[in-house]
């Protein structure tokens, strides 16, 4: 019994290291991805599927692309066109930033927002982007099954202050967005990935 004890004893000792090294290892890696990455000329192509009640009602197909780098105020930012919007956009070890246009031009305060946190492993977070957005990071990485592949993504949840609205983003760091879900009442706009091309 001693013996099984003390063996007990060793295996713990040497294991617990062991396991905060994976960890350490594990968020080490996932900081040096970039949620979406910039680089001009990435692009990739989404199917589109609109339904109400359950019933398919508009297909279509969008694209994705970074058109071109920036520097503002000292710091690289990419311009992005993303499922039919331009975004000004960059990356850092936070998560990805983009620029309130509508602030900045409405007063002429530059102001930057981050969007997409990057994730601290096994754990839900929430946070403010603007006023009325609160945006949720789920605990857990999500399968996503697309044309392109299947993706284990992080899911950005971004709930507005109007009741049965929300927006879901399924993002697979170093690929990009895989999915992104629009639910507004009996509404559900779904968009997923067809194809890519990362420079």
């Amino acid at each position: 019994m001693a013996l099984i004890t003390k063996i007990h004893i060793i295996l713990k000792e040497e294991f617990i290291p062991i396991l905060v090294l994976l960890i350490l290892l594990a968020t080490l890696n996932l900081h040096s991805q970039e949620l979406i990455p910039l680089k001009v000329n990435n692009n990739w192509k989404y199917i589109e599927t609109v339904t109400i009640n359950d019933k398919i009602v508009e297909t279509d197909t969008l694209n994705s692309s970074i058109k071109s780098k920036l520097i503002l105020n000292g710091k690289e930012w990419f311009l992005m066109e993303e499922l039919g919007d331009e975004f000004i956009v960059r990356d850092d070890k936070e998560g990805q930033y983009e620029i309130d246009t509508l602030t900045t031009l409405k007063n002429g305060n530059f102001k930057e927002i981050l969007m997409f946190k990057r994730p601290t492993r096994n754990t839900s977070i929430s946070y403010h982007a603007f006023d009325d957005l609160t945006i949720t990071i789920a605990p857990n990485t999500i399968l996503i099954k697309t044309e392109a592949g299947d993706f284990n993504c992080i899911k950005y949840t971004i709930d507005y202050k109007e009741e049965n609205e929300f927006i879901e983003f399924y993002i697979k760091p170093d690929i990009g967005v895989i999915c992104h879900r629009r639910v507004e009442n009996d509404t559900i706009t779904t968009v997923k990935l067809l194809e890519y091309n990362l420079k």
